[in-house]
């Protein structure tokens, strides 16, 4: 953690991922291996539809591909207008939905966003819920986070979700217009649906293009009056894949599959620090967990119990108050408890809490 001045830099840097997209190794083979819905070849070849809801639209592409001839081309303006996919013949997903780490993987190329430049702002950050003392000093949606910049043995995490320095960019800080996705699986036992997830970019191996996966648990659908989750049912055989952007984009898939991810979630310690109160204090959380999208929680004080104070792997926060005198000992101050809890998003890995210690001076 260090002094903070009251600067927000709207944009993240993408990093590299620590676990590539596919198998992971040690994993017992309890379920089935990954399976390749779209490798990047043409309609005829991969034995797909292209299609359109509302007034979005799937096409074939040819002008940006990764492992095949062609992409798809997705145009999309909202949660009801995006792109079909149907399957000749539907894919048997039953044994990858009920592994409880397996993920939808999406190899996607975006455009760039709008440049988002450093502005001076009039508090301390925003997007936290201290109260106006605390808030995030990244672009982060609901302080979801993929990996840092500095390569995959960095550890530390970027403070912020969709977005990051795009080559040639020339150090400028973008993000796509696509924030979150919602992604509707149609099978055989009912139609499961992923709204409002955040865009996690993780690179892929071809440069330009990033992993974005979501977590099968996330897909919910109605069967028989009540609501359920895809990995409870007796088997999902998919018919027809549909994708949808929060915003108006175009933007490319490459390839689609299932893959497994059972990396546990690791964080590194956060340092001891003595502050003065009213001071602006950055505090800032490095961790990895495989493709899995990490979520990160901040309590500033543990003796009102543990509470959401601030979310996001960087954050600010002003102490307003000293730390008490122990008792029997006047002049010394009885550090306050700062505890950091970082999840996953689908909530199948083991989450890690840590605490620091924060003397705050009067």
């Amino acid at each position: 953690m260090r002094i903070h001045q009251p600067l927000i830099l709207l944009g993240l840097t993408l990093g590299v991922a620590g676990v590539l997209a596919g198998s992971v190794p040690g994993r017992a083979e309890e379920f089935a291996k990954s399976q390749q819905l779209y490798g990047g070849g043409t309609a005829e070849v991969e034995g797909v539809r292209f299609g359109g809801w509302g007034s979005g639209m799937a096409s074939q592409d040819a002008n940006y591909k990764t492992a095949g001839d062609a992409s798809i081309k997705v145009d999309t303006s909202g949660y009801y207008a995006g792109a079909r996919l149907a399957f000749v013949q539907p894919k048997d997903l039953t044994s990858q939905v009920k592994d409880p780490y397996g993920f939808l993987e999406f190899i996607i190329r975006f455009q760039p966003g709008r440049p988002k430049r450093m502005i001076q702002a009039g508090g301390y950050g925003g997007g936290g819920s201290g109260g106006g003392n605390s808030g995030s000093s990244g672009g982060a949606v609901g302080g979801v986070t993929g990996f840092p910049a500095g390569g995959a043995n960095s550890g530390g995490s970027s403070g912020g979700s969709s977005g990051g320095s795009y080559p040639g960019s020339e150090g400028q800080s973008l993000t796509p217009d696509t924030k979150k996705l919602k992604v509707v699986l149609m099978c055989d036992s009912g139609t499961f649906v992923a709204s409002n997830f955040p865009v996690i970019l993780f690179p892929a191996s071809e440069e330009g293009w990033f992993s974005v996966a979501i977590p099968f648990v996330a897909f919910k659908g109605v069967v028989n009056g009540s609501v359920q989750s895809i990995d409870k049912m007796d088997s999902a055989k998919l018919h027809e894949l549909r994708v949808f952007g929060d915003n108006k984009d175009t933007f490319w898939i490459g390839e689609i599959r299932t893959t497994s991810d059972d990396e546990p979630i690791s964080v590194d310690p956060v340092d001891d620090q003595e502050v003065s109160v009213g001071e602006a204090v950055e505090f800032t959380a490095s961790a990895t967990g495989g493709i899995s999208p990490l979520e990160y929680s901040w309590d500033f004080d543990i003796s009102d119990g543990i509470q959401e104070d601030a979310n996001g792997a960087d954050v600010i926060h002003v102490f307003r108050k000293p730390s008490p005198e122990i008792p029997g000992r006047p002049g010394e101050l009885q550090p306050k408890v700062v505890t950091l809890t970082v999840r996953d998003l689908s909530g199948a890995k083991k989450p890690v809490r840590l605490t620091s210690n924060v003397t705050v001076n009067p």
